[in-house]
């Protein structure tokens, strides 16, 4: 029977009430918080019991701290003289729970409370959210210019697709979380003049649907890549998934490491930054140094197996072609919703002369797009000569 197990919780840092609720049913279900990571929230196995847990905010804490300040060492025994117990922080979070029915209310004033929060959102929270709300929307815009300016592009690329699915979400997420966090405060600042406490509003559902939506085409993207690219695009794919992982794993690793080293947190913060930027320029660095040498040793192929295209110098020419050695290719950019083709021809002169002005036709491209599914019997083309 597992010890501990890990968890991705979609819980807003200011959502308290969804905090504590979401506590209680994993207590009850034999489970207790025991720390909160960049890589999830972990859980360690207890007998099932019913707690109730306290939500509060410590604005100067950070996540770099190696342990609770001084001045957390403070508030949390003021805490357990109230009959809390300290389960762990999540940077400004700090989680108390209990196993009184009737414990003193860690907070009593719900001014102060609501200036906690605040502080520890504007820390923590807006200006990360704010940052990512501004890049989503650059893309969304880029999006609809590319709708407009080559759809057929657009909707062929299977990265493309991605980020139009990913990038808007993103955007909605932090647009949603913002005005909800707003609309909160707005409504808890009038209450706390009347001395009275409101329940913080879950987005957690939505969180899911986007999350879930998110990975799916994650998943799609790299499937397709992986399935239809050219060699070349396979391995990098699977290459830039191991950069990811890698990097998240390194990063989260040294900030944990350096925590129980009881490094301070500014060194924390320093050595944490360093070695995500440095690592992740190195990695990048040998990824496109080692793709490259390898396509140049033609290791790994930029295009995938080419067939024969539909359409070539012979059938446009006929008899009059003249003689050369001719060389064609038929390649495709496919996406779950449309293919485009893409094929060439050229002739290598074989030391026949010819003043025909046929000779002097080298190569065509034609260009096809066609619906995915369902697939038409035969796929619109057109030749330029």
């Amino acid at each position: 029977m597992r010890k501990t197990k890990r968890r991705m919780e979609t819980l807003s840092f200011y959502d308290r009430t969804g905090v504590e609720r979401h506590l209680e049913k994993m207590a009850a279900k034999g489970w207790m918080l025991d720390r909160v990571t960049g890589l999830g929230w972990v859980y360690r196995r207890i007998e099932p019991k019913k707690l109730h847990f306290s939500v509060t905010y410590y604005p100067k804490a950070s996540d770099f701290d190696p342990g609770p300040t001084e001045g957390q060492q403070v508030y949390h025994a003021f805490s357990a003289h109230a009959g809390w117990q300290y389960v762990c922080s999540w940077a400004q979070m700090q989680i108390f729970c209990t196993d009184q029915p009737d414990a003193v209310p860690i907070e009593t004033d719900p001014e102060i409370e609501l200036e906690n929060i605040h502080a520890a959102m504007v820390k923590g929270f807006l200006l990360p959210y704010g940052i990512l709300l501004a890049i989503g929307l650059l893309w969304s815009a880029m999006l609809v210019h590319d709708i407009g300016d080559d759809p057929i592009g657009l909707f062929s690329s299977v990265t493309n697709l991605f980020m139009a699915v990913v990038w808007p979400l993103l955007a909605l997420l932090c647009i949603v979380e913002i005005i909800a966090y707003l609309c909160w405060r707005a409504r808890a600042r009038k209450a706390a003049v009347r001395g009275e406490f409101v329940d913080t509003p879950t987005t957690r559902p939505f969180q899911r649907v986007i999350f879930a939506v998110c990975m799916a085409a994650f998943a799609v993207q790299i499937l397709y890549n992986v399935t239809t690219g050219s060699p070349l695009l396979r391995v990098v794919s699977i290459v830039m998934v191991l950069y990811m992982l890698v990097l998240t794993l390194a990063v989260q690793g040294v900030k944990q490491l350096l925590k129980r080293r009881k490094v301070s947190r500014g060194v924390n913060r320093a050595v944490t930054l360093a070695v995500d930027v440095v690592l992740a320029f190195a990695m990048m660095a040998v990824i496109v140094f080692g793709t490259i040498r390898a396509t140049q040793n033609g290791w790994l192929d930029r295009n995938p197996p080419a067939d024969e295209p539909p359409l070539t110098l012979t059938d446009l020419c006929g008899d009059e072609l003249p003689e050369a050695a001719y060389q064609s290719d038929w390649t495709g950019d496919v996406s779950p919703l449309v293919a485009v083709y893409d094929g060439r021809e050229w002739a290598h002169p074989t030391g026949h002369r010819c003043g025909n002005p046929v000779a002097r036709l080298h190569d065509y491209r034609s260009q096809a797009a066609c619906a995915v599914r369902p697939m038409p019997r035969a796929a619109p083309c057109r030749a330029d000569r």
